[in-house]
């Protein structure tokens, strides 16, 4: 999919994007349309590719402590990184915002399966944290 993103924002003849806010809302809608599109096995793959991606990043193979979200359908599916992230040692974050005062707080998470379920939007949330 990345080789389409250089050819989705109008440039002027300078180089510039002359309405950059326009250009990115229109850079979004034809991705959730693409993603939209795909079958699970291709959103399944670049997925995978991105999660590669991430691993090899310099930042990411030094951290210690990642804060991650759950990933709604038309959104990377981020389950493989957690998994490689556990299974590397690091802590795994999830943020979760309080019902009552709307604090936003980060849960550790070790063993997804048992410790995530489904909360708000069908946005899987740290039990912990309910």
């Amino acid at each position: 999919m990345a080789e389409y993103l250089e050819d989705s924002i109008p440039f002027d003849d300078s180089g510039a994007a002359p309405n950059v806010t326009a250009a990115k809302e229109e850079l979004r809608r034809e991705m959730k349309r693409r993603i939209s599109a795909m079958t699970d096995a291709e959103r399944s793959r670049e997925s995978e590719c991105l999660v590669e991606r991430v691993i090899r990043l310099p930042d990411f193979e030094s951290a210690r402590t990642v804060l991650l979200y759950s990933a709604l359908r038309d959104e990377p599916d981020v389950g493989i990184l957690i998994e490689e992230l556990i299974s590397r040692g690091r802590e795994v974050l999830f943020p979760v915002v309080d019902a009552r005062t709307h604090d936003l707080k980060a849960v550790t998470v070790t063993d997804p399966a048992r410790e995530l379920r489904d909360g708000a939007h069908g946005i899987l949330e740290p039990l912990d944290g309910m």
